[in-house]
């Protein structure tokens, strides 16, 4: 249904709002998570969704759901069973490569390696099978934060080697300046129409116009016509081996353009006289590549702001790593902290193991980390268990109390720098933005939605545990109530809220959480003094949370059907001294005993085979006729026969105890069937 003009609900959770792209599976949107209170980019199937459409979206969920490459988007969510079908993808704020080119045109060199950073994700892309094949500036966004581009628009991706049905010009397709030729008749697609696709964009970014212009042509036909068989544009002022490889890789001919997004990479450098554009992705530290004579790169895990992440091999004590890699060709960034945080030796703190430099760039290296971070729990809506919320918010406690001890700070903790296991095992990662305790900073390079109000405020600010403490306080408060403290969609909105507002109370949005207010509260403080003086406090407070949110143990109850007082009598002591708390009753006749069990529930009954008025056997196939899911039955007999067990056994009764009682064995067989109730 819509809601205001141009929003509308999918699936009764996400929100539309601006339509950023259109192409051949669906329209990417803006849109808010209404159940997490976040913003999200949500893909929708469009038009009538026939089956070709629904089969590429369902590709480019399987190309996307399976890659990390920092330069594809990450899906978080797909559903092709609702109307419309769509995907969810992690919201970065970013802007579409064409608006970025008419506000202002990029320099040479950015433009390369933009181009770099098209030609890693699409050679990612190829890894999987996948030809992209609809390469154009709307498809193609660029981050606010570090102007690196997230490749989008698989709609009409196509399968190598497949023998599909492809979309071409005409219907509601505007005409492809940027498409290879052979992608709208009907030749096989290889890597090569993904070549031209990027020359086509470094085209755009170096002259600011499309390699071709359809506008002169009176008819689709005619301009597909010029389009296949004109030669490459001729190019402005640029560097005559760039224009070289750029008139290779937009010719008409596939065989004469380069055979590999490598190959093209190459190109680039060689443009820029040898060497890679900065940060041009992962060309820089390739497969197979050793640092520091014993880490042996593998594949690129992510990327973040500061820097890279590898998978490597540590070929001298043959185990999986995580290597860092810092783009700033400076001193490594937190030389000191680094040092310290290799003293930290916590379960719930990522390990270093070393750090050093190759080539002019610093790195750390890490133990590998497997697991999900806590965002892609909270994407996918997961709700958790609220012991399993109180573990894991114990474990990242004791993990900041060990940094804090070596006098660190974390200084960015979120649900993205929280890894946990199948188990829910916390490891703490990322310690990019660690600082040490007190220090002065200025930098505001931290998530908003977990920024601590004295990291806003003018002038130096202090880094310290408080600053960890009160976005452990927003993270906590994320996993316990589902949302965030503060739903604002700008910025500085909620930044806003984050030196002002109050948080509701966690008990007004679901009464079983009022026992962590106190916690959260306290946490959340805005004044620094106001927080949990340190992070084992915070933790005594979360145990104490714990203890008053668990329910109280239900009290088990036995009934023992027995003639004789004094055994009656001894085995009500026996049953009450356990430490379970047992409710115990006694009923003197099989009669009685039949009917407290159909009045009542009981967990367990205790029945002599020798009662006055019936025998065991009876009572058993009585419970058995008249309950319908009669409690487990222990029969007590002091010279039962093999045969009046077997029977009994037959009618239902579970164990047999002897007279006289062995207390602990009594106990014990007790106590299992207990736990059968």
């Amino acid at each position: 249904h819509r809601v205001g003009d141009t929003m509308r609900l999918v699936d009764e959770r996400y929100e539309l709002g601006d339509c950023v792209y259109t192409d051949g599976s669906g329209s990417l949107h803006v849109a808010v998570d209404v159940r997490l209170g976040r913003r999200v980019h949500v893909k929708v199937l469009r038009g009538r969704r026939p089956a070709s459409e629904r089969a590429r979206l369902e590709r480019e969920a399987r190309l996307l759901g399976g890659s990390s490459h920092p330069h594809l988007p990450v899906l978080v969510d797909a559903r092709f069973d609702t109307d419309p079908p769509f995907l969810v993808f992690h919201y970065v704020a970013a802007s579409p490569l064409s608006e970025v080119v008419a506000r202002k045109r990029p320099s040479q060199r950015t433009a390369l390696r933009w181009a770099s950073e098209l030609t890693a994700a699409l050679r990612a892309a190829h890894a999987e099978g996948v030809v992209h094949g609809d390469l154009h500036p709307e498809v193609i966004l660029v981050t606010d934060d570090d102007a690196r581009l997230l490749v989008h628009g698989f709609g009409r991706a196509y399968a190598l080697g497949s023998e599909e049905e492809r979309t071409t010009v005409g219907g509601d397709m505007a005409f492809p300046c940027f498409a290879a030729p052979e992608s709208l008749l009907a030749d096989e697609l290889d890597v090569r129409a993904d070549v031209f696709g990027v020359c086509a964009i470094l085209y755009f970014l170096l002259e600011g116009r499309a390699p071709f212009d359809a506008s002169p042509f009176a008819s689709a036909a005619r301009a597909l016509d010029a389009y296949v068989q004109n030669d490459p544009p001729v190019l402005g002022d640029v560097r005559t081996s760039l224009s070289t490889l750029l008139a290779q890789g937009l010719s008409r001919d596939p065989a004469k353009r380069p055979t590999s997004m490598l190959a093209l990479s190459e190109g680039f450098s060689h443009a820029l006289g040898g060497r890679a554009p900065a940060e041009s992705d992962e060309d820089e530290l390739s497969p197979g590549t050793l640092v520091d004579g014993r880490y042996r790169v593998r594949s690129v895990l992510g990327a973040g702001g500061m820097g890279k992440v590898y998978l490597a091999a540590d070929d001298l004590l043959r185990r999986d790593v995580a290597l860092k890699v810092f783009f700033s060709k400076d001193e490594l960034p937190s030389l000191h902290e680094a040092r310290q945080l290799a003293r930290v030796e916590h379960p719930s703190v990522v390990r270093v193991h070393s750090l050093g430099a190759h080539e002019g760039a610093h790195f750390v290296v890490t133990e590998l980390v497997r697991g999900d971070a806590l965002e892609q729990h909270l994407s996918r809506g997961t709700r958790v268990p609220l012991p399993t919320v109180a573990h894991v918010l114990d474990q990242i406690l004791a993990g900041l109390d060990a940094i804090h001890g070596v006098g660190l700070a974390h200084g960015d903790l979120k649900p993205g720098n929280v890894i946990v296991d199948a188990d829910w095992n916390v490891k703490l990662v990322d310690f990019g933005l660690a600082r040490e305790l007190r220090s002065e900073t200025r930098s505001m390079a931290m998530t908003p939605a977990y920024c601590p109000p004295e990291r806003l405020r003018t002038g130096g600010v202090t880094v310290d545990a408080a600053s960890d403490l009160y976005s452990f306080g927003v993270l906590a408060f994320e996993l316990l109530a589902g949302r965030l403290p503060f739903l604002h969609e700008s910025v500085p909105e909620m930044l806003q809220a984050h030196l002002k507002a109050v948080p509701p109370a966690l008990g007004s949005l679901d009464p079983a959480l009022a026992p962590y207010e106190a916690l959260v509260g306290a946490c959340l403080a805005k004044a620094p003094e106001e927080r949990p003086a340190s992070a084992e406090r915070a933790r005594a407070m979360l145990r104490e949370a714990a203890r008053r949110s668990s329910p109280a143990p239900a009290c088990k109850r036995v009934l023992v059907i027995e003639d004789e007082p004094m055994v009656s009598d001894v085995l009500t002591a026996i049953l009450s001294e356990m430490p379970e708390a047992l409710e115990v009753e006694v009923a003197a006749t099989g009669r009685a005993g039949v009917a407290r069990v159909l009045e009542s529930s009981f967990d367990l009954v205790l029945l002599d085979m020798r009662l006055p008025d019936r025998d065991g056997l009876t009572v058993l196939k009585e419970l058995r006729a008249s309950h319908p899911n009669p409690p487990p039955v222990l029969v007590v007999s002091g010279s039962a026969t093999s045969e009046q067990w077997r029977m009994a056994a037959s009618l239902g009764a579970r164990g047999l105890v002897f007279k006289p009682f062995d207390k602990q064995l009594l106990e014990l067989t007790v106590r299992k069937y207990l736990g059968d109730a």
